[in-house]
């Protein structure tokens, strides 16, 4: 009888995580974001759009396209167009704009809320740290 209270106590468990995992899942929007990237001073050093979609379970997959917006920033890591890879937990959320680079990685780490993030991110060059600042991303509905 033990044998099968724990097995039951055990799916019980496991439907709970699944729910808890699907309904934050549930509320975050996939698509378009209007993205801004600040330095450390707080002056914006690029803009643009990341797009986020869902890969498996709560794994991020998408593009992104930035520009500078000042000359100055022209060869930042910031700024280009690639691919990306994340997750999203718990109304957490960490991107890496550089999948597959062990050396040159624009790491995000932030917050989601009502179709909005906000958070920081950081350049990790081969020497390590080099680079951070905050961002923001407002979800785009519909937009082409």
């Amino acid at each position: 009888m033990r044998k099968y209270i724990f097995f039951i106590f055990v799916w019980m468990l496991i439907i709970s995580c699944e729910n808890s995992i699907k309904s934050d899942l549930e509320k975050f929007q996939i698509g378009k974001y209007l993205y801004s990237a600040f330095d450390t001073s707080g002056h914006e050093l690029a803009n643009g759009r990341i797009e986020l979609n869902f890969d498996n379970g709560n794994s991020l997959k998408g593009i992104w396209n930035l520009s500078p917006t000042k000359t100055l920033y022209e060869n930042h890591p910031h700024v280009g167009i690639g691919n990306l890879i994340g997750s999203f937990n718990n109304d957490t959320i960490w991107v890496n704009l550089h999948p597959g680079w062990a050396d040159h990685n624009v790491i995000l780490k932030g917050v989601y809320e009502n179709g909005q993030i906000n958070g920081s991110w950081e350049y990790i060059s081969f020497v390590g740290w080099t680079d951070g600042g905050d961002f923001e991303a407002e979800y785009v509905e519909n937009e082409d």
